[in-house]
């Protein structure tokens, strides 16, 4: 429901209408702990934060899904261009339809510097060469890891990895990387 940034947080609009009281939740905790707001993303923009991996430093993927919408990546890119970051515009496919829960972290969890988990087949070709070009290298999920969430790890430190229950294949992967999965 927000965005970490070296400049604050982001706050977004989410949009799934169950989630929509997420952001000022989150809020309300950074005012209490002082930690500082950059901006929000407002309606009728949406963005959630399923739908943004940093790249690097200075380089954040945005997936254009069905709840990050246009107006929600201009909103954001106003927000972090003048910062001096690059955002990487990722279209995703219509895959399972509007109910369905398919964020660019779907397809893609950077690991580690120059390491991303990634789900090749729903991949934009454009991205994923960029990717490649940028000196990434990939920890594929197999097909039948991709509903149990093979795809969605979180990096707790780089090649540090959090990987969901039940997905041996990518878990397998991942160590043969050189990653620790927990």
């Amino acid at each position: 429901a927000s965005i970490a940034t070296d400049f604050g947080m982001i706050l977004c609009n989410m949009g799934k209408s169950g989630r929509v009281n997420e952001p000022d939740s989150q809020f309300q905790a950074y005012k209490t702990y002082n930690i500082p707001i950059l901006g929000s993303i407002k309606s009728p923009g949406t963005l959630e934060g399923g739908d943004v991996a940093w790249i690097d430093e200075k380089t954040l993927a945005v997936g254009h899904t069905y709840r990050t919408n246009e107006e929600g990546i201009a909103q954001l890119k106003q927000l972090l261009e003048p910062k001096g970051i690059e955002i990487l515009i990722v279209e995703l496919p219509h895959y399972k339809g509007k109910e369905d829960v398919f964020h660019l972290m779907s397809i893609l969890s950077p690991v580690a510097e120059d390491l991303a988990v990634v789900y090749s087949p729903l991949m934009p070709i454009k991205f994923r060469n960029e990717l490649i070009k940028r000196g990434f290298s990939f920890v594929e999920v197999p097909d039948n890891e991709v509903e149990t969430m093979g795809c969605n790890v979180l990096a707790l430190a780089p090649k540090k990895c959090l990987v969901v229950a039940g997905n041996p294949k990518t878990k397998a992967s991942l160590i043969k990387a050189g990653c620790e999965v927990l």
